[in-house]
């Protein structure tokens, strides 16, 4: 009777083996489907990314006096405060040098500041540059600090092209802040001295929106130029 028994549960040990590595090779082919899924998708996000900026780049060719606000989108529209940027500084580089045109703030005792754009509206500003002394004012508001009144009660992102840095502006007051674009290693190349090619760096991306989300950009640059050593001149930028 003992043999009888243990010959019927062979069969079942071998039927409940059979059900589990089914079961295995089930489980990993759907892990596998599913990674298929997220590589094609990731594959299918990169290729419209760089279409995106080729399209740009067509119709920068093609009317080179347009406004740069007009050929980035808002990060809005995928749920981001900020403005699409493109993946490698070289192509904001080379976009941010085609445009021909810039925003109305810009006029004679500002043309020939830094290159600025506005990470809430994409406009290109010229700004940080000394100001005419015919002018009335001691310290007349920057190109930066009059588009931060204008579309942000005041405060503003911006990113300085050739400085390759984050300038923060709340009213009068601004700071710099980490850079958007790294090198491979992490390590950001201020002034553009290395020559090194960057990348945008998400993380820092979504650090920046964050404050931007919270009300956080007048603390932060109370914060920054309250611990720096050197702080930037009331009105500069």
């Amino acid at each position: 009777m003992d043999s009888s028994r243990s010959t019927m549960q062979r069969p079942r040990s071998q039927e409940q083996a059979s059900t589990n590595s089914w079961i295995e090779k089930r489980q990993m082919k759907e892990h596998q489907r599913i990674q298929e899924k997220k590589i094609k998708a990731e594959q299918i996000s990169k290729h419209l990314e760089q279409k995106k900026y080729r399209i740009l780049e067509q119709v920068l060719s093609v009317l080179p006096v347009l406004h740069y606000s007009a050929l980035l989108v808002p990060k809005d529209l995928l749920g981001s405060g900020l403005v699409a940027l493109p993946y490698s500084f070289v192509e904001l580089y080379n976009l941010v040098n085609k445009v021909r045109g810039y925003s109305n703030e810009e006029s004679d005792e500002n043309s020939n500041g830094e290159v600025v754009i506005c990470l809430l509206t994409g406009s290109v500003l010229r700004s940080g540059t000394p100001r005419r002394s015919h002018l009335r004012q001691k310290n007349p508001p920057g190109a930066c600090t009059l588009h931060a009144r204008k579309v942000g009660s005041g405060v503003g992102i911006f990113f300085l092209v050739q400085k390759c840095i984050v300038l923060l502006v709340d009213s009068n007051k601004s700071a710099y802040s980490p850079s958007l674009y790294v090198d491979e290693n992490g390590e950001e190349d201020l002034g553009l001295k290395r020559g090194r090619p960057l990348f945008l760096n998400e993380a820092r991306l979504q650090t920046l929106e964050a404050l931007w989300r919270n009300n956080g950009i007048p603390r932060e640059v109370t914060q920054i130029r309250s611990t720096s050593d050197r702080v930037i001149r009331d009105n500069w930028y």
